[in-house]
């Protein structure tokens, strides 16, 4: 197995962790020989700076490498200052809520196994909270105004592991919190288990919990099998730092029993060999011989795996680490074998869906079930994330949608290709969705739903991303996902709307956001900005539209600039109006006359083809949006009976502008 340990690590782990200050340095003064650009050092080995210097500190003899090392320990020091006071904050919030939390990964080591908070790197700081009381907890941190809320409900807690939040003075400060200590296992009695062995420790000075050495060691070693480009050996220093800290009082029967109860015996096995042999870690033959199960065929392909690019999987590679994460769901699979994971899998991918995972993590409203290759939910979205994605739609009280609408925008970036989508359903393929290169245009895309898909009220869908792309290998941030499409938005069929009843609703707080099909931002107090040189709004019209009506949008204002915002407004690719909005005026109204009668049931489009759209120039802010209108609401006013009057002028909340 290999971990991408070399002899460059090696050497850099003596200059960390050896005692023997001779040593450390000689290794350290080996290690810079080898190096031609201290910058272009990655992953793990720039993550030991810190512990370099801290052990090493004025011996280090070259006076360059020295004032480096020196700089990037302050760096990291400074910065994991922080991100702990803002986590004694937090654990505040949650100790006057009475809520258990216990310390993971770094935040753990580095307070029951470290000399000082300073010296492992942490980008974020990850916190497990019992998962009955998750929900709670993302309520609770929600009013504290210490960080961003987010947004999970109780069918999130089933499929996903944790949600990730950002400080909101400081969005580059993040805290994951967690119901489950580990992604790949959803069996609940894992988080129980870590609860009911933690020690006691203190963070930031205050009173928490961290897991018993037998499971930082499992932890730590579960997630040194995510792959990256770089050298990723932190799980090592981290064991290296528990066992030389517990020496004597480890108790191997506890991890090994844990960790063939989860079925990571050859991943755990593999790893602690590995520290045998590059760290000179004393592991007991009899339990390498206990984990290292000849038969356990299954895992050791998981294990290889998991250490491949995330970018370059296979689908059957995909597959099976669906099928270990199916296994590791609940007590049930671990203990049976692995043929009803298998019929789980299947069920998931190709349909005749038993509802046994049937846990809806879309909007409230919609009857949309996320099965195999989702992300968490982020901020207005949620990534795929591989080359294989499924969900499953139920149709209810029998009803069976003809088509569903998917709204998201792809991962673009320079050395990203075209994306291009293949929706199935079983083993019919049902189209294909296409976004250009750059990622701009439309973003909204529709299939067909052939009646002949549905079972019993369920239709499973798999999408195949062909060219998923890893941000960490394109150079964009430390990302080592596969990421495909961010989907903001999935429905059934056109929304019904009565617009002539209730006006279209597009600020933040209305309710009528599916009806926003693509080139638009997202919803904020005053409505919708269009972004981009088309906006498209959709529904289908739940009564008749009489002849003589007037389609009126109301605009709160236009994108700021030197001249006015020209936008043509498209109504069912049929009637038109072209306007002239001033950026100094604010609450104008746009109105268009419809010629003909609309029948109830028809579809309706609104495009709106903004000839000038500009970016916003705002101060250390990136904002890639390129505006026109800024739209509050649309109506449909009736037929005016009065002679003399034209039914757009003197609309409400301002002045009206005809085609």
């Amino acid at each position: 197995m290999d971990f991408g340990i070399g002899s460059q690590q090696i050497l850099l782990l003596k200059a960390a962790l050896c005692q023997d200050k001779a040593v450390a340095a000689e290794a350290l003064d080996r290690w810079w020989a080898g190096i031609a650009d201290f910058d272009e050092v990655r992953g793990t080995d720039s993550n030991l700076f810190p512990q370099v210097y801290w052990n090493l500190g004025t011996q280090i003899r070259d006076a360059t490498l020295r004032a480096r090392l020196k700089g990037t320990a302050r760096h990291h020091w400074v910065r994991n200052q922080y991100l702990v006071a803002n986590g004694g904050q937090l654990l505040d919030v949650l100790s006057r809520a009475g809520v258990p939390v216990l310390l993971l990964k770094g935040a753990a080591i580095a307070s029951t196994m470290d000399d000082d908070l300073g010296l492992r790197t942490m980008s974020d700081c990850d916190m497990l909270v019992p998962r009955s009381r998750a929900v709670e907890v993302i309520d609770i941190l929600a009013r504290s105004d210490l960080l961003e809320p987010g947004r999970i409900d109780q069918r999130d807690l089933d499929v996903i592991h944790g949600i990730t939040l950002a400080l909101r003075k400081n969005r580059h400060a993040n805290f994951d919190l967690h119901w489950r200590p580990l992604r790949s296992v959803g069996a609940v009695e894992l988080a129980e288990e870590m609860f009911a062995s933690a020690r006691p420790t203190a963070f930031a000075g205050r009173p928490c919990l961290a897991p018993c050495p037998e499971h930082l060691v499992l932890h730590a070693i579960a997630h040194g099998f995510d792959w990256s480009p770089f050298p990723r050996y932190d799980w090592l220093i981290d064991v290296i730092k528990v066992l030389r800290r517990t020496t004597g009082s480890f108790d191997w029967d506890k991890l090994a029993a844990s960790v063939l109860r989860y079925r990571f015996g050859y991943m755990v096995g593999a790893a602690l060999e590995e520290a045998r042999h590059k760290a000179g870690i004393d592991v007991p033959d009899a339990v390498l011989r206990r984990l290292r199960r000849p038969l356990a065929v299954l895992e050791r392909l998981e294990a290889r795996t998991r250490l491949s690019s995330t970018s370059a999987r296979s689908i059957p590679a995909e597959l099976l680490l669906a099928l270990q994460g199916i296994r590791r769901q609940s007590q049930h699979y671990l203990r049976r074998s692995v043929l009803g994971a298998i019929s789980t899998l299947a069920q998931s991918m190709l349909g005749s869906f038993s509802g046994s995972r049937a846990f809806i993590l879309n909007d409230r409203e919609e009857p949309i079930t996320h099965l195999q290759g989702w992300s968490a939910p982020e901020p207005g979205g949620r990534w795929t994330d591989g080359k294989l994605v499924s969900c499953a739609l139920n149709a209810p009280d029998g009803t069976r949608p003809t088509s569903l609408t998917l709204r998201g925008k792809p991962f673009t970036h320079r050395a990203t290709t075209s994306h291009v989508v293949e929706v199935s359903a079983g083993w019919r393929r049902l189209g294909t969705m296409r976004w250009r290169k750059s990622g701009v245009g439309p973003y909204a895309q529709e299939i067909r739903l052939p009646s002949t898909i549905w079972r019993k009220g369920t239709a499973v869908l798999r999408f195949r991303i062909r060219r998923p792309a890893s941000p960490i290998e394109t150079g964009f941030n430390g990302d080592t996902r596969a990421l495909g499409i961010f989907v903001q938005h999935m429905s059934f069929d056109p929304a019904p709307r009565d617009v002539v009843q209730a006006p279209v609703d597009l600020s933040s707080s209305g309710s009528d956001h599916d009806v926003l099909w693509h080139g638009w931002s997202k919803p904020e107090p005053l409505g919708s900005w269009t972004d981009g040189k088309a906006a498209v709004l959709r529904w289908r019209a739940v009564r008749d539209i009489a002849q003589e009506s007037v389609l009126r949008v109301e605009v709160a204002r236009a994108a700021s600039g030197a001249e006015d915002i020209r936008t043509r407004l498209v109504i069912n690719d049929r009637w038109t109006g072209a306007f002239s909005c001033s950026p100094s005026k604010e609450n104008l109204t746009l109105a268009v006359d419809l010629p003909e009668r609309v029948p109830a049931g028809t579809e309706m489009t609104v495009r709106f083809e903004i000839e000038n759209p500009r970016r916003r120039r705002k101060v250390n802010v990136a904002d890639e949006r390129r505006l026109g209108l800024w739209v509050s609401r649309v109506s449909i006013d009736r037929p005016q009976s009065s002679p003399g009057r034209s039914p757009a002028d003197g609309g409400a909340g301002g002045p009206a502008l005809r085609r």
